[in-house]
């Protein structure tokens, strides 16, 4: 069955080599790891990254590992998530937004972050009807 797969060009896993994160540290430790460790290509797609301590942490380790090797990073976000300020994270002097943690990210060579912006039906009917 799976060279089947595999001739269909589906990626197949075996069970032995699936790892169960039970809880956000062990996902957020295996993502840093993986950053940390990657040579070649980077690649994290996601609603957005955050602007916390965790995730400068991770951001960190993405731009440390551009910085050290030849590999690729890219990172694809929505626009409207990554770039949400939240208000009260500014008056604390905190980074507001995915977009400003990721600034030593943007810094490192061979860094790609691609903003996607997902169609917005609801905004496509109110103009229409203006």
């Amino acid at each position: 069955v799976l060279r089947g797969l595999w001739r269909l060009g589906l990626p197949c896993i075996r069970a032995h080599a699936v790892e169960v994160l039970a809880t956000p540290a062990e996902l957020h430790g295996a993502m840093v790891a993986g950053a940390t460790r990657a040579e070649r290509r980077l690649a994290l797609a996601s609603l957005y990254i955050g602007s916390g301590e965790r995730e400068r942490e991770l951001v960190e380790a993405m731009a440390a590992g551009a910085r050290s090797t030849r590999r690729q990073t890219h990172l694809v976000l929505d626009r409207w998530r990554a770039s949400r300020a939240l208000e009260a994270r500014r008056q604390a002097g905190a980074p507001a937004s995915s977009l400003e943690i990721l600034a030593p990210l943007l810094d490192a060579p061979r860094v790609r972050v691609s903003l996607v912006s997902a169609p917005r039906p609801w905004a496509a009917a109110a103009a229409a009807a203006a």
